[in-house]
């Protein structure tokens, strides 16, 4: 087989690099390159060669060949020459270069597809042929990282779909309960700004039931000091991270606690841990539903759950891990998804029209 190069570009903050790297690792593993292009403060998370660019992105609506944010992208295609370029499903300055430059595209979903995105989605696609004088063209192919439970219907208008484990690898002892030790509170990691108000409730109600407590504030740690202070003063005990990766958390973990995003909630299945989901803005209230729905866990409106309540949640949760009366099928369907490499090879069947010999190779091959 003729090894390629593959970039992959997405959108701002860890939710949107995440679920790439899975299929990163695919291609990886079956011998090509990958590179990255990524807004600049989060070049540091990405586990490959990667090209920084402005933060930003627009939406579809704002999208102009004037973009300030275009260039660096197009730049970036034709600097690194891929022979395919996978872009996040929020991310369609990538899309626009790959057609400029006549390369293959894949889109990647960062999470499920309910109406709304969908629409966003053909919106983006829109604005992308329009730029570059192209005829409306339906997506060839959309890499989906979701579980059943957890995907919305709307992603069937979406046309062939390659599905993904959201995992890069096996997860150890995740069934042991005799382990599970800590609760772990996360709401999120794009932003220094995120929630604020919620994870202060949730650590109150976490340190009113003296339980132990690892909290995860994300990659802009040093600019949250007024928030860690409050922390530390409300609850000195609690170990305060600015990551922490959830292979090695959450098998642990009695309870999670977090703002329901939807990788956050993939891995929770996968490690078999309860979650209290506090959705607050954009899918995360679908995902918090659809969890719910599933079994694996309760929620309330992030902005509007009180001390009271989230205590009792708490305790429910707790009792049920006890109990052992977690819902198995939940992790039965993402230990079920296909591993990255086999989905890699699916890519590739799908977007080089299924022969290895005419793969286009990338510089250096």
């Amino acid at each position: 087989m003729v090894m390629a190069r593959i970039l992959f570009s997405c959108a701002e903050g860890l939710g949107h690099i995440d679920p790439l790297l899975p299929l990163a690792s695919g291609f990886s593993a079956r011998g090509h390159d990958v590179v990255f292009v990524v807004p600049e403060p989060y070049c540091r998370w990405v586990p490959y060669p990667s090209l920084p660019r402005p933060p930003g992105n627009g939406g579809p609506r704002a999208l102009r060949r004037t973009s300030p944010w275009l260039p660096p992208i197009v730049a970036a295609v034709r600097r690194v020459r891929p022979a395919l370029v996978v872009h996040d499903v929020s991310e369609w300055a990538a899309l626009i270069a790959a057609r400029l430059e006549n390369i293959p595209v894949v889109a990647h979903a960062n999470g499920p597809m309910t109406a709304r995105r969908v629409t966003e989605f053909r919106e983006g696609l829109r604005a992308a042929n329009a730029i570059v004088s192209r005829q409306q063209e339906p997506p060839k192919l959309l890499v989906d990282p979701c579980p059943a439970f957890l995907q919305h219907p709307a992603i069937c208008h979406l046309g062939r779909r390659i599905s993904i484990s959201p995992l890069e690898s096996d997860w150890a002892g995740e069934n042991d309960r005799r382990n599970r030790d800590v609760v772990y509170v996360t709401v999120g990691t794009g932003s220094p700004d995120h929630s604020p108000s919620i994870l202060c409730a949730a650590v109150a109600a976490v340190h009113d039931l003296q339980l132990p407590l690892v909290v995860s504030l994300g990659p802009n740690l040093s600019r949250q000091r007024e928030l860690i202070g409050w922390l530390r003063a409300r609850a000195p005990a609690a170990e305060l991270l600015e990551y922490v990766d959830h292979k090695h958390i959450l098998p642990r973990a009695k309870l999670m606690i977090c703002h329901s995003g939807s990788q956050t909630l993939i891995h929770a299945a996968r490690a078999a841990t309860w979650v209290l989901a506090l959705p607050s803005t954009s899918d995360q209230f679908h995902c918090a539903r659809a969890l719910a729905r599933a079994g694996g866990g309760v929620w309330h409106h992030g902005d509007k759950a009180g001390a009271t309540r989230l205590r009792k949640s708490i305790k429910k949760l707790l009792c049920l891990g006890e109990e052992g009366r977690y819902p198995f099928h939940l992790q039965a369907q993402v230990m079920r998804m296909p591993r990255p490499a086999d989905a890699a090879e699916a890519v590739e069947r799908e977007a080089w029209e299924g022969a290895p010999e005419s793969f286009p190779p990338g510089p250096g091959h």
